[in-house]
Formats: structure tokens, sequence, C-alpha cells
């Protein structure tokens, strides 16, 4: 197979893709590129002759995102609550030093002081709230989606990433020929990746653990699966059409 070469990046990264909530921003990566190989490989696992450009983006873009992530500390939803909860109270203990600057009637200052001061310290206030208003959106996101990736890290974002694509392409399916299907899906994503798929092959119970979860649902997945959809119905070569044909066999 050759060697991966740098894909060309277009379009800014899908909120989702970094998780639940994240903001529009492409992490630090090292971009990744599949070769024409690996292309024809993963086209083949799909069903497809050619890989359309927004699918193969994507998967470089998730294999990227995964050789990333697996780099980094492992950050549990515990630890995102908690962090978010020591800034609302330190914010409480900021807002109530402002007071003397946003309050006449307990400011205790003098009124030039409060007069000077009074602007800025409304704008901190503002912001306070705004991202009060945003953190407790982001806790709830959290607790809603704290089983999303959290029994395999990386790897099992990667397999909620690869199952999504997958069920977009053929359709989701929890067992039967659609499973098969996405297993072999996964083993050319993961061979093209570099990452070891041998285990899995052997105990393919174990890989359908690591493709149980699932992005979830809104706005932006909606959007970007339409996009996939309509790529991939433009790719996929016309089914053909039989006639139907009266049998002769003991005449009319």
């Amino acid at each position: 197979m050759g060697k991966p070469v740098p894909p060309p990046w277009h379009d800014p990264v899908p909120p989702f893709w970094l998780g639940p909530g994240a903001p529009p921003v492409m992490p630090t990566t090292t971009p990744f590129g599949l070769s024409p190989e690996w292309c024809d490989s993963i086209a083949s696992s799909l069903g497809l002759k050619k890989l359309p450009p927004l699918t193969k983006q994507t998967i470089e873009l998730v294999i990227s995102v995964y050789k990333m992530q697996s780099g980094l500390p492992t950050v549990t939803v515990g630890k995102n609550l908690a962090a978010i909860d020591e800034a609302l109270e330190k914010l409480d203990a900021a807002k109530k030093a402002l007071r003397p600057f946003t309050d006449v009637r307990h400011s205790g200052v003098g009124a030039k002081t409060v007069h000077a001061l009074n602007p800025s310290a409304c704008e901190v206030n503002a912001s306070i709230r705004k991202f009060r208003i945003e953190a407790q959106a982001r806790k709830e996101e959290l607790r809603r989606c704290k089983r999303f990736r959290a029994e395999h890290g990386p790897f099992g974002e990667l397999g909620g990433y690869i199952r999504f694509l997958h069920d977009i392409v053929r359709g989701s399916s929890k067992a039967g020929p659609k499973r098969k299907l996405l297993r072999t899906f996964a083993i050319s994503v993961f061979e093209a990746a570099g990452i070891p798929w041998k285990d899995y092959f052997d105990h393919p119970s174990r890989m359908d653990k690591l493709l149980t979860p699932k992005i979830p649902d809104g706005p932006q997945p909606q959007i970007f699966t339409a996009k996939i959809r309509q790529e991939i119905e433009t790719a996929r070569p016309p089914s053909k059409v039989t006639k139907n044909i009266p049998s002769v066999v003991g005449g009319f």
C-alpha cells in the first residue's frame, strides 16, 4: 500500500466530531491522508466503486483526531463537571467583589469611582451571566452523554464515528449481514490508520462493543448526514434493472 498523503482541508470540523457541544475549532492534529489504495479498500467495504470526497475527508479527519486524542491524558466526565463547578463558585466570589461598582446602594466607595468602574464591572457581570448559562447547558449535556465513548476512550470515539458513517451509507442494524459489513468497514479503517485489528477479527464480539457508541442526535449531525447521503447516492453505481420474462417451461 502507498504512503498516506496529506489531504486538502477545506471545510471546518463538524463540532460533534470533537464531542457533544464542542466548539467548531480544529484541534491541533497532524493531517492524515488516505492513499488511493486505502481509498479503494474502504470504498469496497462500503459497497462503493469509489470513495466520495466528503466521505474520504471525514474518515481522514476522524483518524487524525483519534491519533491526536490517543496521545492526550484521559479526561472523565466527572473531571469536566468538577472543573465547571469550581469555575462557577469562583465567579460567584468575583461577582460579589464587583458589587461596590455595580450597586450604588451598597457601593461603599466614592461616586467618581463608581462612575469610572461601573461600565467595566457591568460588562464583567454580563460575561459571568453568559458563562453561567453556557456552563449549565454544558453540564446537562455531559450528564446526558456521559456514556458516550466513555468505556474505550478515543478508540471508542473512533468506533462511534465508524458506526455513524457506516449507518449513513448502509443503514443501521444490530444483527445480520449489516453487522458483518460494519465489522469489515471498521477493519478497513483500522488497517488504513495503522491500528492493530487482528484481535478484533478473531473476536468479533469485542469489536461490536467498540462500535456500540452512537453520535448524539442534533441539527449538526442531521445536516452532515444529509450531505454524506447526497454524496453517496451520487457516487453509488446504478442498480441493474431486470425485465420480468415469463417462463416458457410448460408453455404459457
